[in-house]
């Protein structure tokens, strides 16, 4: 008797479990009436089933209810969504500048490499723009402000192995509609100006409204070696070679052609940083056969301050607000990254190993540090094989 009905339970279980894999696999739209539905803001998922779950706090359209009766020339509405990652450009660029005004407007500038040309592009819209026709060939590195109005392109003439530096003023025209016409908007026209953008405001009548940029260059020069730009500012520091080493020389974007020296030094190879408005990191040439130095020179003041000396393969990344630097040392392939506290002189080992000059710090959480690690070693002697 206890057979029979063990027997018979195993037939309900066997009968119960094929019913539903049938229902997983061939009917999972009965799901949400057999298993209650967890609700969190406009998302809707099986509490059972993760795997149909939404992003949390990502707001997804209702489902259209299907009725027997439609309205004449009635419209439903399509929501189109862009892929988080997608392509912006597909031409090299040398050198980007992102600004996001809002949560809902993001914009980004870019330099074409191979004409010079100026673009942007507006990331919700996905549309690009021209706004400068300006034609400079081989433009392999371009620098732009913090605010994005100045840019410094750095090119090469077909005659020199020097680099030519340019630096580009980008200004923007706020368009004035008209009184007469909403639709046509009055703008001055120059060889200068470049309408790029036009857009329908939803305000009764529809107006074309044309965004308009000047781009000028300001100066351009073929006896700078390279230019740094500030952190937050409208300022830069040009390098110049004089006879057998280099000299720095501070200025303002907004009138490039007057500029300070403020420093000057027999050696011709350094690594220059500019991480705080305050201080400048100047660091040796790394290379894993000699001892490097690395030294903070004050903007203000002109105060030159050595803080790490006599470290093989030294490579240097200053904090946001100049209160650490993180350094890597090299003993043949292996390659040391530690934290210099530049108020105490203390030294904190890190489990990294990496040259810091694959690590960016943080804007987001200060002392944080995002590195690019090796799997494995690059060669014999670091950083020189990685270089």
């Amino acid at each position: 008797m206890l057979r029979k009905i063990l027997l018979a339970l195993l037939i309900v279980f066997c009968i119960a479990f094929g019913v539903g894999l049938y229902i997983f696999f061939f009917r999972p739209e009965l799901l949400s009436t057999i298993i209650p539905a967890q609700t969190t803001g406009n998302n809707q998922s099986p509490w059972f089933f993760p795997f149909n779950r939404l992003t949390p706090g990502v707001d997804v359209p209702a489902p259209i209810a299907t009725t027997t009766r439609q309205e004449p020339n009635q419209q439903i509405p399509q929501q189109v969504k862009r892929p988080r990652l997608f392509q912006v450009y597909d031409k090299p660029v040398s050198g980007f500048y992102a600004s996001s005004t809002s949560a809902t407007s993001s914009t980004v500038r870019f330099v074409d490499r191979g004409n010079g040309h100026v673009y942007e592009t507006n990331l919700q819209t996905g549309a690009v723009v021209k706004i400068s026709n300006t034609t400079l060939p081989k433009v392999y590195t371009t620098m732009f402000s913090p605010s994005g109005n100045n840019a410094i392109l750095g090119f090469l003439r077909d005659d020199d192995t020097n680099p030519t530096h340019t630096i580009l003023n980008i200004q923007t025209i706020k368009p004035v509609l008209s009184r007469t016409n909403p639709s046509v908007v009055p703008t001055k026209t120059t060889a200068t100006t470049t309408p790029v953008a036009t857009s329908t405001l939803g305000l009764g009548l529809p107006r074309t409204v044309e965004t308009t940029y000047i781009v000028k260059p300001t100066t351009s020069s073929r006896d700078i070696l390279s230019y740094i730009t500030a952190p937050q500012s409208e300022r830069f520091v040009a390098v110049r070679t004089v006879n057998s080493g280099i000299t720095l020389s501070l200025g303002s974007l907004s009138n490039p052609l007057v500029s300070q020296q403020i420093f000057q030094s027999p050696l011709p190879l350094w690594n220059i940083d500019w991480p705080t408005e305050e201080f400048l990191v100047l660091t040796t040439k790394a290379s894993g056969r000699s001892g490097g130095y690395a030294y903070t020179l004050n903007t203000r003041t002109r105060v030159f301050d050595k803080v790490i000396s006599n470290v093989l393969g030294l490579t240097t990344k200053m904090s946001k607000d100049g209160a650490k630097i993180l350094f890597s040392e090299s003993r043949g392939r292996i390659v040391q990254t530690k934290v210099y506290s530049l108020k105490d002189g203390n030294v904190l080992d890190t489990v990294l190993g990496t040259v810091a000059d694959k690590c960016a710090w943080s804007r987001v959480r200060l002392y944080e540090v995002i590195c690019a690690v090796p799997s494995t070693p690059l060669g014999n002697l670091m950083p020189d094989d990685w270089y």
